[in-house]
């Protein structure tokens, strides 16, 4: 049983279209399946996330290819800084990955792919004034 989730870039410019694919090989026909486009915060403090886009798809056989495309976002912009860092992913989400994720939750969790989505393909990098007050 093998389900792989893959995007055609890592990079993004700002409004830049995301595309991959998804392919599966798996004992029956897959139920539905969900590729959402999103991101979260990682850091001190709350942590915070958003769906921006989804797609659902249903598989037609046991083994697969479904090829995606996500309209272009233009923010938030992935970010990197000494507090937080803003960082984006493509998640497919399956039936299985939900069952088995209530069962064990640390193991198990839906598939993601992280990108950077900001101007010219890069995040935006935040570093500290070393040395100055």
């Amino acid at each position: 049983m093998k389900t792989h989730l893959r995007c055609h870039k890592a990079n993004h410019d700002c409004g830049e279209s995301i595309s991959g694919e998804v392919s599966w090989v798996l004992e029956k026909v897959p139920a539905c399946f969900t590729l959402q486009l999103r991101w979260k915060t990682k850091g001190v403090g709350d942590e915070d996330s958003g769906v921006v886009q989804e797609i659902k798809f249903q598989g037609e056989q046991a083994e697969g290819l479904y090829e995606f495309s996500f309209d272009g976002v233009f923010e938030p912009c992935s970010f990197s800084g000494n507090l937080i860092s803003i960082i984006w992913e493509v998640v497919l989400i399956t039936p299985d990955s939900q069952k088995r994720r209530i069962m064990l939750p640390f193991r198990n969790r839906p598939l993601a792919t992280e990108i950077v989505i900001g101007p010219g393909g890069s995040e935006i990098v935040c570093l500290p004034n070393e040395g100055k007050r």
